[in-house]
């Protein structure tokens, strides 16, 4: 997963081949979801600037896809479920999509923020995350474009949630590389009580 996921996202430019064999990889080995998150999140951060589009597409790419075979199979596990499927890496990328916002915004600049508000947008319709989430990420973006960002480094290096929150062409980066996925449930939220827990997973996932 790691080296086809690091070729997916090398470009400024996202190849919808190379997404495709992104996700077909991901999916076939869910039971390793905390793994997956980590690495997503580890090589979004170590990319320079002109790749994180890219990255957020990829992102995209998996959590529609993720969403859409859970609700297929009527997946409904959490980041406690012993056993990892689509369910649960949704709710483990929950934690570390506001990680994943913050260094949009602090190393991708204007650009940045304008595809991670499309972003938002594509999830709010095809019911990708809980509005729970898509309001803290929402936020996330009114602050930056208030300027009340002020500590974004700080902030994106810990993916956590808020304090108050528990086709073989290749696309240019002014849309998402998948047209979104319409989902007839709302999904769950991530429980506040499990955080800490599940952000010790991906510490020692990460090491």
């Amino acid at each position: 997963f790691e080296s086809v996921l690091k070729d997916t996202v090398k470009g400024r430019r996202v190849s919808e081949s190379k997404i495709k064999k992104l996700t077909e990889v991901a999916l076939g080995c869910m039971e390793n979801d905390t793994q997956l998150v980590s690495l997503l999140y580890r090589t979004h951060k170590a990319l320079p600037a002109s790749c994180k589009v890219s990255s957020l597409y990829a992102v995209d790419a998996l959590a529609r896809a993720a969403r859409h075979r859970a609700n297929k199979q009527g997946l409904t596990g959490d980041a406690r479920s012993g056993h990892g499927d689509c369910a649960t890496f949704l709710s483990k990328l929950e934690a570390v999509l506001e990680g994943v916002f913050y260094d949009m915004i602090s190393s991708a600049g204007s650009e940045g923020k304008e595809k991670s508000q499309k972003i938002v947008d594509i999830w709010a319709k095809s019911n990708t995350f809980s509005p729970t989430v898509l309001t803290r990420l929402t936020d996330v973006l009114k602050d930056a474009n208030k300027g009340a960002y002020h500590n974004s480094m700080s902030a994106s290096e810990n993916p956590t949630m808020s304090s108050s929150s528990p086709a073989a062409s290749t696309l240019p980066v002014t849309g998402p590389a998948f047209p979104p996925i319409n989902t007839p449930s709302t999904p769950p939220t991530v429980d506040p009580s499990i955080q800490s827990s599940l952000l010790a997973l991906l510490t020692q996932a990460a090491n």
